[in-house]
C-alpha cells in the first residue's frame, strides 16, 4: 500500500491520550496486510525492524493494548489477527468528522510529526473558513473571499485543540515543522507612524506580547506566522455516508 487516509479526529484522539506508540503500530498493521495477519516469528522480526523497537517485548506490550481495546482481535480458530477498519473505532470513539489526512509516503519514524501537521491542517483550515464566513456575514467581505489566501495557528489555539500547554503546542509544531511537514513564513504588519515614534509607541503597545521589528527604517509588528502545509486531507466517504447523523464537529 502506498498511501492511507487516517481519519483527522483518529489523529486528534491519539495525540490527546498520548497513545502514538499503540496507533502507530495499528496504522502500520493496516499497511501490511488486507485485514488479518498472521504474526509469525519472522513477521514479528520484520514489525521490530521496520517500527525500530529494540525487543519483541515493546511490540507485545502495543499489540496487547490494542487487543484489550477490541481495536484487533484474534480469530481463535485460525491463529489470525483482525485489524479493524477505521469506521468501527470512529464508531467507537464516537467520532464526528469525515475529514481524513493522507499519510504518504508512509514514513513510520515521523508518525507522531505527521499526526501533528495533519491537526494543524484541519484546524487552520477550519479557523480560516470560520474567520472567513464571519466576515461575509458581517458584510466586510463577499462570500468569493470565504476561504483566505493565507493561513495561521497560534500556539494558544492549537494548546486547546489538543488541551496541552501553549509551551508544549509549540514544541509540537515544531516538530512538524523539522519533520518538513510544515513550513513556517514570519508574518508582519506595517505601523504608520514616523521611526522616531517607534520607542514611545512600543512603550504603550496595547500588549506585553507584541513583537516589533524595524525593518529599512520602518517600524512592524509580528504577528501570527502565515502556515503551509505538505498534508493533504480528503473526504472519507465511508465516514461521510455513517456519521452524517453525528453531532456537529468542526470544518465537516
Amino acid at each position: 500500500m502506498d498511501l492511507i487516509v487516517i481519519p483527522v479526529e483518529l489523529c486528534k484522539y491519539t495525540l490527546m491520550n498520548h497513545k502514538v506508540s499503540q496507533v502507530r503500530l495499528f496504522i502500520y498493521l493496516k499497511t501490511i496486510c488486507s485485514g488479518q495477519i498472521k504474526l509469525t516469528d519472522e513477521t514479528i522480526k520484520r514489525i521490530c525492524l521496520e517500527l525500530n523497537y529494540k525487543t519483541p517485548k515493546t511490540f507485545k506490550v502495543h499489540l496487547r493494548w490494542l487487543v484489550k481495546h477490541k481495536w484487533i482481535y484474534i480469530n481463535g480458530n485460525t491463529d489470525y489477527y483482525k485489524i479493524k477498519g477505521f469506521l468501527p473505532i470512529a464508531k467507537k470513539l464516537h467520532f464526528c468528522c469525515i475529514r481524513g489526512a493522507i499519510f504518504e509516503p508512509l514514513d513510520f519514524s515521523k508518525f507522531k510529526a505527521f499526526l501533528i501537521a495533519a491537526v494543524i491542517t484541519y484546524f487552520m483550515y477550519y479557523k480560516g473558513r470560520n474567520e472567513g464566513l464571519s466576515a461575509c456575514l458581517t458584510g466586510r467581505t463577499n462570500m468569493h473571499s470565504l476561504f483566505p489566501a493565507s493561513y495561521s495557528l497560534p500556539h494558544l489555539y492549537l494548546a486547546k485543540v489538543l488541551k496541552i500547554s501553549k509551551t508544549q503546542a509549540a514544541t509540537y509544531r515544531d516538530l512538524a515543522i523539522k519533520a518538513g511537514f510544515i513550513v513556517v513564513k514570519p508574518k508582519f504588519k506595517k505601523i504608520e507612524i514616523p521611526l522616531r515614534e517607534a520607542k514611545n509607541y512600543k512603550k504603550y503597545a496595547t500588549s506585553e506580547k507584541q513583537h516589533f521589528r524595524i525593518i529599512n527604517k520602518v517600524l512592524y509588528e509580528q504577528i501570527n506566522d502565515e502556515l503551509f502545509s505538505g498534508v493533504f486531507l480528503k473526504t472519507k466517504n465511508n465516514l461521510k455516508k455513517k456519521l452524517k447523523n453525528r453531532g456537529n464537529f468542526p470544518y465537516r
